[in-house]
């Protein structure tokens, strides 16, 4: 049999104690599915359709770690398919000493907006030493990256930035003795994607201009009328 695909959901990167969902899929119905955490079985399934979904409520100490699932045929248990590619479940914002888990800072430079296209620079840091980070989008916790640490802290580079690259941003860390094991999340740090090349400038100006020539007109109007009612009065 082919390898099996396994994917998590919500996300990869959970908080203590939220929900997420395995799903393995194979190429046939009426499998008999089973699920691995670090090599040991923890779940088994057999659905009708070709999908066997594995609800993990409350993720903590015991779920974390690197997953895979295979399937057999439920008519024979000696033939098994290979073991899917891993997906690795990290749980964030706990450890086995709540102490050695400060939560980091980040920073951006240049600090606020960064101009369409150029380089941004991403610090992040914490009051250990040999602190792994993870830089991830907060809207999808997606970790975009790992940096090595340089003392108590580590640096992203996020090249040519684009419009899509706008928004917020946080960092985790996690020390070398426990990696699925990850820090709370810095503080979330907003990215600002701004224009400035020169003809975006110049439509910014000419938007002034039209519209101070508005308020202009306005102004000149209601004055006019005003003499005009006066002069009507008298």
């Amino acid at each position: 049999f082919p390898k099996p695909s396994l994917s998590v959901s919500p996300w990869r990167v959970a908080e203590l104690g939220e929900n997420v969902t395995f799903q393995c899929e194979g190429e046939q119905p009426n499998m008999r599915f089973v699920l691995y955490n670090n090599g040991r079985q923890v779940k088994t399934q057999e659905p009708s359709g070709r999908v066997a979904v594995f609800p993990m409520p409350g993720v903590g100490l015991k779920t974390r770690g690197s997953y895979t699932c295979q399937f057999h045929t439920t008519s024979n248990a000696t033939e098994w398919s290979r073991y899917s590619d891993p997906v690795e479940l990290v749980v964030a914002g706990e450890g086995p000493d709540s102490d050695k888990y400060p939560k980091p800072a980040i920073s951006l430079s240049p600090a606020g907006a960064a101009a369409l296209g150029q380089d941004v620079a991403v610090r992040c840091w914490a009051a250990l030493l040999d602190a792994k980070f993870f830089l991830v989008k907060v809207r999808d916790r997606t970790p975009l990256g790992r940096a090595e640490p340089v003392g108590v802290g580590g640096e992203f580079l996020l090249r040519g930035v684009r419009w899509g690259d706008g928004g917020n941003y946080a960092c985790y860390y996690h020390l070398a003795a426990d990696p699925f094991a990850w820090s709370q999340p810095s503080d979330p740090v907003e990215l600002v994607i701004a224009d400035y090349t020169w003809g975006n400038i110049v439509r910014l100006a000419l938007g002034t201009g039209v519209l101070l020539a508005l308020v202009l007109m306005v102004a000149q109007a209601a004055g006019r009328d005003g003499r005009e009612q006066r002069g009507a009065g008298g």
